[in-house]
């Protein structure tokens, strides 16, 4: 059972439709988080029924930040936080995935300093293949 749904995401992630790209966050830890992502034909990045590039990495940093907003889910003072990204580094896309299928993004913060998020993330489909891996920094603002 997903931890949120789709019509809940509104609450932690500061993303608006059309520009939502996950569908469910599937698990939390400290540092570790799984999010999926249904790709329909309404998807704004779909590209001769393909998930590009640009929307794998796009779905990587909404399962970060999905991470980070579920983790301070209770503390009011940092409900409107909004993060960005600062740096990605080994960006490496496998395979891409096609309109219709489940993807898997899976987030493990290898630091945190004041602000700032390092992460490692790997993207699977649904058969368990690695679509894509990449390293993120991310930075808060309170």
């Amino acid at each position: 059972m997903p931890l949120i749904t789709e019509s809940q995401l509104n609450k932690y992630l500061p993303h608006r439709p059309p520009f939502v790209m996950v569908s469910e966050l599937l698990e939390h830890t400290e540092t570790t988080a799984k999010a999926s992502l249904k790709i329909t034909e309404d998807n704004v990045l779909i590209e001769n029924d393909t998930f590009p590039e640009a929307g794998l990495l796009e779905f990587t940093a909404q399962t970060l930040a999905l991470h980070s907003g579920y983790a301070v889910k209770d503390d009011e003072s940092l409900s409107n936080a909004v993060g960005v990204i600062g740096a990605v580094k080994n960006y490496e896309v496998f395979q891409l995935p096609n309109l219709g299928e489940t993807i898997y993004a899976e987030i493990s913060i290898q630091s945190t300093f004041l602000n700032m998020t390092l992460a490692e993330a790997k993207i699977y489909n649904s058969t368990n293949i690695l679509l894509a891996t990449a390293e993120l920094k991310t930075a808060r603002s309170e």
